[in-house]
């Protein structure tokens, strides 16, 4: 993709990208990656409110958190149990691909690993989350090794065109006007997609070898018949509260009034929920009952919000 001069950061008065902040109704993210890459740039890119951070030494993208944990991608992947990771985890030492190391894994094969995140992370930033503001905050880089990904036109392309694997979200089966035929492992992988388990867990818990199941899963997005449910919105979602009536009559549980206090028109439902101990699924029904009672807005996320009215 060409970026169109425009969007460019020095056209924002700018004389580099060490200082930028900036909304994607004014630059696009194609264009903020674009730019990045081009101006050789290294620190993290941190876009919310999803709290994702996109790690960059010298405009080469390097990993990609809080989007796709790690720790689920060696799960799925096979390429570790779930002892070494619970052991790895609990090292303290941090980013976890620096434990592993640790405990034996090969650079060349975490270089590998974090490259399928990177790529992946991009795919599901550019297709479903592209989030509402920026800032780039330059620092020092991860520690090696990086996915080492080069910000450029081929990337953005892939990235638009492929189907990515949504490890972290809730998924469930699509809608389809046709019946649809099965075979025995990819009705395995189906019968788990209940809406609230992640796609991670589904291959997890699937019995499948995790090679099998990963392409399973792959078919089967590529045939349309699996999409994230609803939940995967709540990271979107941003609820305010609107002006105090005079007829106010406070939530009549204890959980929804301390759901309610930490509103602020800034946290995400999904982060509220974690910060209340909630799953996804009793986080959205707390925010849709709240809403419904009027006692809350939705500042952002309108489209995902309106997905959890049908569903809950």
């Amino acid at each position: 993709m060409e970026v169109s001069p425009e969007l460019l950061p020095e056209k924002a008065g700018l004389e580099d990208a060490s200082t930028w902040k900036g909304s994607f109704r004014e630059f696009p993210l194609e264009a903020v990656l674009a730019t990045l890459g081009r101006v050789r740039a290294t620190g993290k890119l941190h876009i919310v409110p999803l709290d994702v951070g996109l790690h960059l030494r010298e405009g080469r993208l390097q990993a990609v958190s809080g989007l796709l944990p790690l720790g689920d991608l060696l799960l799925v992947r096979g390429e570790l149990s779930e002892e070494g990771l619970a052991s790895a985890l609990a090292s303290g030492v941090r980013p976890l691909g620096q434990a592993l190391l640790r405990q034996g894994l090969e650079a060349e094969a975490l270089r590998r690993l974090l490259l399928v995140q990177a790529q992946m992370g991009v795919a599901l930033l550019l297709q479903h989350l592209q989030g509402q503001a920026f800032a780039f905050y330059p620092g020092p880089p991860l520690p090696e090794p990086g996915a080492d990904l080069e910000l450029g036109p081929l990337l953005l392309t892939w990235a638009r065109s492929t189907l990515p694997l949504p490890l972290g979200a809730p998924v469930e089966l699509a809608p389809s006007p046709t019946p649809v035929n099965l075979d025995e492992a990819e009705w395995r992988l189906v019968r788990l997609m209940n809406g609230r388990r992640t796609l991670a867990n589904v291959l997890r818990f699937s019995g499948l070898e995790p090679q099998r199941a990963w392409q399973k899963a792959e078919g089967l997005i590529r045939r349309g018949l699996v999409r994230p449910s609803a939940l995967f919105g709540l990271r979107l979602v941003v609820p305010s509260r609107p002006p105090r009536r005079t007829n106010y009559h406070p939530p009549s549980s204890l959980m929804a009034n301390l759901f309610l206090k930490w509103v602020d028109g800034r946290r995400t439902a999904a982060q509220i929920g974690t910060i209340l101990g909630l799953s996804p699924h009793e986080t959205a029904l707390y925010l849709v009952d709240l809403y419904r009672e009027g006692l809350l807005e939705v500042h952002q996320g309108r489209v995902e919000m309106e997905r959890l009215l049908e569903e809950f």
